[in-house]
């Protein structure tokens, strides 16, 4: 009776925390995941986080769900482009800055790569979408990923901007994303290579 009563308990913990798949700040439980490895015939014991932050899923220990807007489990595959962002949806940096700039009801995923050795500088130039007094992830804002931890949700953008700001990469990847379901929406914004000896401090605005 007392281990029908835990094993049901532990069925409801992994079936209604383990889908939680957002922000790690957010996150109430991380589920430890038993599973047992068919070759070796050994029982293991891991977390549900890898360091690229896609998760197994406590039903099936070996299926994974992935940090928006990622499909795969290496966190190189993210969701297509519409066909007016443009073919460049892989951006490869170097020492000159590149402009783009999008007009309208569009979704546009852009992988910013840059030169082993250095960082991405990401130059947010101007932004004109829907304002909203808690900007999340949603069909009208600008999202930026900068660090290694791609589960992490970081810089979220809405409303109006006509003040210009940096921010710099971990790494040699970083990620921007504009959604945006009107037409009069615009968004603005410049990437280049950074030399790792050259970093500064930047503004960062983490999404809630």
């Amino acid at each position: 009776m007392i281990f029908t009563l835990n094993f049901l308990i532990f069925l409801f913990f992994t079936q209604t925390y383990g889908r939680i798949i957002t922000d790690p700040h957010r996150k109430w439980f991380y589920p430890i995941l038993t599973y047992v490895d068919k070759k070796a015939n050994t029982t293991k014991f891991e977390k549900s986080r890898s360091q690229k932050s896609y998760y197994q899923r406590p039903q099936d220990c070996y299926a994974y769900v992935f940090p928006y807007p990622f499909y795969d489990k290496t966190c190189t595959e993210i969701l297509k482009s519409d066909l007016k962002c443009g073919s460049q949806t892989i951006i490869k940096t170097n020492n000159k800055i590149q402009i783009f700039k999008f007009n309208g009801n569009i979704d546009c995923y852009f992988t910013i790569q840059v030169p082993k050795v250095k960082r991405n500088e990401i130059t947010v130039m101007s932004l004109k979408l829907q304002d909203y007094s808690l900007c999340v992830r949603g069909e009208n804002n600008v999202e930026i990923k900068y660090k290694v931890d791609l589960g992490v949700m970081e810089l979220c953008l809405c409303g109006t901007i006509t003040q210009s700001f940096k921010i710099v990469s971990d790494d040699r990847f970083a990620y921007v994303f504009y959604r945006s379901k009107e037409h009069k929406d615009s968004f603005k914004f410049g990437v280049k290579a950074l030399k790792v000896s050259s970093l500064k401090s930047t503004k960062k605005i983490l999404c809630e």
